[in-house]
């Protein structure tokens, strides 16, 4: 089951890989300045 604020990550992910595919997705960064895969392991600790 998806929240908002997964959605909302999963939204911004998909944006940051369109405009740079080759781009590590480690690397990309959310407005809070951890990556995506750091939100994501937050979100799962919940």
């Amino acid at each position: 089951k998806m929240t908002l604020k997964d959605a909302e990550i999963q939204y911004a992910f998909a944006e940051a890989m369109h405009k740079d595919d080759d781009h590590n997705d480690k690397h990309i960064q959310t407005n809070g300045k951890k990556s995506i895969i750091e939100e994501q392991e937050e979100i799962k600790k919940r």
